[in-house]
């Protein structure tokens, strides 16, 4: 396939999902069909948000395999097919850097103070600390954004073993504490775990006995004891802030 109609392709893909969003103004007698219908506008926005952050997956392995490829173009000589491979690469790169601004959907003009605690713990450019007091996902989603920070997400093996690691200190005064929560939720499409940023989850370390299809299991969670991922119900729970510190003198 032609690299042009590659790029194409995608900026399709990126764009069609919109469709989706356009609410009906059908109305019916019963109005158990009618609230039915009400609920399409915000499946429609939850299926377009999930299917952009595949997007942004895909688009940034196909741009690297571009560049790899042009590589290979310009030691070939083949400088005509570098060249076109650079302008395509250029225009990806474009259209990701779009998708990636923050939305200015129910985020406040004005950012949150950074508040870290002063013993939090350091990992590469992030900080970590325990909340102990129960909280549910909501709730503890609220506290660390507005402290400057996120639910911690676990993105590597090496994050995940020191985050591991540092809960393991906590001793949890009931059995309902022994998960912590941290940044993940499959609430909108049961298997598929999107962080709070919309970005999918793509690394996973779970219990043996999970992820869990029940109803109502869709956040997740380390276990205190085994460090080990579970999706848990809304219960009240500790939970674990990170803070992304792109200085690491601070």
């Amino acid at each position: 396939m032609r690299v042009t109609t590659i790029l194409l392709m995608f900026i399709f893909i990126g764009t069609s999902s919109s469709i989706m969003a356009d609410e009906t103004s059908t109305t019916f007698k019963s109005p158990e069909i009618n609230a039915e219908f009400k609920k399409l506008p915000e499946l429609a926005a939850t299926l377009k948000a999930l299917t952009e952050a595949r997007m942004r997956v895909a688009r940034g392995e196909l741009i690297e395999k571009l560049k790899a490829y042009q590589t290979k173009a310009t030691q070939d000589g083949d400088l005509d097919e570098a060249l076109k491979v650079r302008e395509t690469i250029a225009e990806l790169e474009r259209l990701q850097a779009a998708d990636e601004k923050p939305s200015n959907k129910n985020v406040s003009s004005k950012p949150a103070k950074v508040n870290i605690p002063k013993d939090a713990a350091r990992f590469g450019k992030s900080r970590y600390y325990v909340v102990t007091e129960p909280k549910s996902s909501a709730e503890a989603e609220k506290i660390c954004a507005e402290q400057g920070g996120h639910l911690a997400r676990i993105e590597t093996a090496e994050e995940h073993a020191f985050c591991a690691k540092l809960i393991q200190a906590y001793r949890p005064a009931k059995k309902n504490d022994q998960w912590i929560w941290i940044d993940g939720n499959d609430e909108a499409l049961e298997g598929t775990f999107v962080f709070g940023n919309g970005e999918l989850v793509q690394y996973f370390q779970w219990d043996a006995m999970k992820p869990n299809s029940k109803k109502g299991f869709n956040w997740l969670t380390l276990d205190v004891t085994t460090g080990l991922f579970h999706d848990a119900d809304a219960q009240l729970r500790p939970f674990l802030c990170e803070w992304d510190v792109m200085d690491k003198s601070k």
